[in-house]
């Protein structure tokens, strides 16, 4: 059993001066204002249109982020109309297969990685110990981390068992779109998310309950203002 945090990777389309040059020019078709020459102009010109309600023109450009969340954050993701998903498929992904290391992947929660110490990124065998409680070795560093807690020993425990039954399923012959029935939520997914600025705009304005989307959609936010910051200036 493999087991990790939510984190993100950010793709960019074009170079940024490259996207400034092509919105600018799309502002020079809508008004016919003289087009910026240089970047810091072209900054200022589509800061001002933003600040102004003008958002149409963030539609020319966009990025694409490659996600590793679990099932359940990934569906968070598609409820936003625009955007373009593509989601790994437990269909095609025998994870018995010696490319996934024969193991299933997990995403832990934050509430579940740090509390009450951090549980690092990595393959792990459990055990249970009388005096000290569930032992979390990672086969790779050899370190173990007990856990105490019952509700989180439970977490781990359901995850292994449904390790345990998804590889034996498959092992013994059972069809990769019933085997994947007996996985979590709680498995990790890999997404891409592809949208234009505006569309992304949209998706960091955008109240999420969930905490832990909430959080990698702050993350996200954080790094593509600094990578695009003529595009998310309008946005605290």
């Amino acid at each position: 059993m493999y087991l990790q945090r939510p984190k993100f990777e950010i793709m960019p389309h074009l170079a940024y001066e490259e996207m400034l040059a092509l919105v600018c020019r799309a502002i020079h078709v809508f008004d016919k204002t003289q087009d910026p020459v240089t970047p810091v102009y072209r900054e200022v010109t589509i800061k001002a249109r933003l600040e102004n309600g003008i958002f149409s023109f963030g539609e020319c450009v966009g990025f694409s982020v490659v996600l590793t969340v679990d099932r359940g954050m990934a569906q968070e993701f598609s409820r936003h109309g625009i955007a373009h998903l593509i989601q790994e498929n437990p269909l095609y992904c025998d994870y018995s297969k010696a490319i996934f290391g024969s193991q299933v992947s997990f995403i832990m929660p934050n509430a579940i990685r740090t509390i009450p110490y951090i549980i690092p990124e990595g393959p792990y065998e459990m055990a249970h110990d009388i005096f000290k409680g569930l032992a979390l070795k990672n086969t790779e560093t050899k370190e173990t981390r007990y856990v105490t807690d019952l509700g989180r020993i439970a977490w781990f425990l359901g995850l292994k068992e449904a390790e345990e039954k998804y590889l034996g399923a498959v092992k013994n012959g059972l069809e990769l779109e019933n085997a994947s029935g007996l996985l979590p939520s709680a498995t990790k997914a890999e997404v891409v998310i592809t949208a234009n600025m505006r569309e992304w705009g949209f998706i960091f304005e955008t109240h999420i309950e969930n905490s832990e989307v909430r959080s990698i959609v702050s993350d996200i936010f954080i790094s593509a203002k600094r990578l695009f910051p003529a595009f998310f200036s309008h946005i605290d």
